[in-house]
C-alpha cells in the first residue's frame, strides 16, 4: 500500500503539474488581442499628433520668417525715412537762415547812410603800387635778388 500510494501520488501530482500551468494558444491570442489592438491604435496616433506638430511648427516657423523679413524692411524704410527727414530739416534751417539775413538786408536799406570823410570808390593802382608797376612792364613780376 505504501508503494500504491506513493505512485498515485506521484502520478496525480504530476498530471496537476502539467494542467494547471499550461495555457493554450488560443487562450494566449484571446487575452493579448486587444491590448495589441490598443497599443496599434495609439501608435497611429501618436503618428498623426507628431505629424500635426511638424506641420503646425513649419507654418510657425515660416509665419516667423516672414515678419522678421517684413520689420527688416519696415526697419529699413524707417532709416529712410529719418535720414530725409534730417535732410529736409537741413535745408529747411539754411532756407529760414537765407530768409533771416535777406529780411535784416531789408531793413538796414532803411538805415543807410553815408559816411562821411570818406573818399570815392578806390581806383585800381592806388594802394599797392607794385601793381601799377607790373601792369606798365607787361603784366609780368621781376623779382631781384640783392647780393648778401
Amino acid at each position: 500500500m505504501n508503494g500504491k500510494f506513493l505512485a498515485l501520488a506521484g502520478a496525480l501530482s504530476l498530471s496537476m503539474m502539467f494542467s494547471v500551468g499550461c495555457s493554450t494558444k488560443n487562450y494566449v491570442r484571446n487575452q493579448t488581442t486587444p491590448i495589441i489592438d490598443k497599443t496599434n491604435e495609439l501608435d497611429d496616433l501618436t503618428a498623426k499628433n507628431t505629424r500635426e506638430i511638424r506641420e503646425t511648427d513649419a507654418r510657425a516657423q515660416k509665419g516667423i520668417q516672414d515678419v522678421q523679413a517684413k520689420a527688416s524692411e519696415a526697419d529699413q524704410k524707417a532709416l529712410a525715412a529719418g535720414k530725409s527727414a534730417d535732410e529736409a530739416q537741413g535745408l529747411a534751417t539754411q532756407a529760414s537762415n537765407r530768409v533771416t539775413s535777406l529780411a535784416n538786408t531789408v531793413a538796414n536799406l532803411d538805415n543807410y547812410q553815408p559816411v562821411e570823410g570818406q573818399a570815392g570808390p578806390r581806383r585800381a593802382g592806388r594802394r599797392y603800387p607794385e601793381r601799377q608797376a607790373l601792369h606798365h612792364r607787361g603784366g609780368r613780376q621781376h623779382r631781384f635778388h640783392r647780393p648778401g
